[in-house]
C-alpha cells in the first residue's frame, strides 16, 4: 500500500524494488508508526500524482518521500526476484505461473527476459515523483545509500532512527553480466529523465 501516516504527516511513495518492503517494516514495526487504510490509495505503488489528486490541498500539509534507484540495477533486481519466485514458490502460486511463462516464452535467456522487463514493466521511476513537469515529492532518497538517507529523514520527520533490515534479499549477482549495448541504450532511453536528474551512470 502507499504508506500514509497523519500522526507524523509524510507520505511514502513506493517505487518497486527501491527498497520499499525494508521502509515498510521498519516504519510498521520499529517505529509502530500506523499506516492509515483507505480506499482511494490502499494499493502499493500509487504515483505522487495520484496521491496529490486525492489529498488535493491536504497534499500540502505532508512531507512526501521516495527511493530512486540505478535504473540499469533496478531492473535487473526485478529478473532476479523472478527467479527467486521460481525457486522458492509452489507451481500452484499465481507468480510462479506468470514468471514461468515470461521465462519460457524467452527460452530462459537472461538478456531476452530482461528486454521484455524493461518493455513492459509500467511506469517509469520518473512517473511516480512527477506530475506532467516537475518533481513534486519532497525528499528523494537514493537506494545507493538508503541507510544515511534514511536516517537523515527520520531526523526530519522526528522519528526513530533505526537500522533497516534487508529483506526479499536474492543471492550476489553483478547487474552488468545481464547487460549488452542494446539493452543498455533502451534502459537509457526509457528512463533518460531520472538518469539524467540523478546522474546515474550504467557503470
Amino acid at each position: 500500500m502507499t504508506f500514509i501516516s497523519n500522526k507524523h504527516k509524510f507520505i511514502f511513495i513506493e517505487i518497486q524494488k527501491t527498497g520499499t518492503t525494508s521502509i515498510d517494516h521498519n516504519l510498521l514495526w520499529s517505529n509502530s508508526i500506523k499506516n492509515i487504510n483507505d480506499e482511494h490509495y490502499s494499493e502499493r505503488h500509487k504515483t505522487a500524482s495520484y496521491i496529490k489528486s486525492v489529498l488535493k490541498d491536504d497534499w500540502f500539509n505532508y512531507t512526501s518521500f521516495a527511493v530512486l534507484r540505478n535504473p540499469w540495477q533496478r531492473y535487473v533486481s526485478w529478473l532476479v526476484w523472478m527467479e527467486k519466485i521460481l525457486e522458492t514458490k509452489t507451481k500452484e502460486d499465481k507468480a510462479w505461473i506468470t514468471f514461468n511463462k515470461l521465462f519460457n516464452e524467452n527460452n530462459y535467456s537472461h538478456k531476452n527476459i530482461l528486454k521484455t522487463i524493461i518493455n513492459k514493466t509500467g511506469r517509469t521511476q520518473s512517473e511516480f515523483v512527477c506530475d506532467d513537469i516537475d518533481i513534486i515529492v519532497n525528499e528523494l532518497l537514493r537506494f545507493e545509500n538508503l541507510q544515511h538517507d534514511y536516517n537523515r529523514l527520520c531526523s526530519k520527520l522526528n522519528i526513530e532512527k533505526t537500522t533497516l533490515k534487508q529483506l526479499n534479499a536474492s543471492k550476489p549477482y553483478d547487474y552488468r553480466d545481464f547487460y549488452n549495448q542494446e539493452l543498455i541504450d533502451i534502459v537509457y532511453e526509457k528512463e533518460k529523465k531520472i538518469i539524467d536528474m540523478m546522474g546515474y551512470t550504467y557503470d
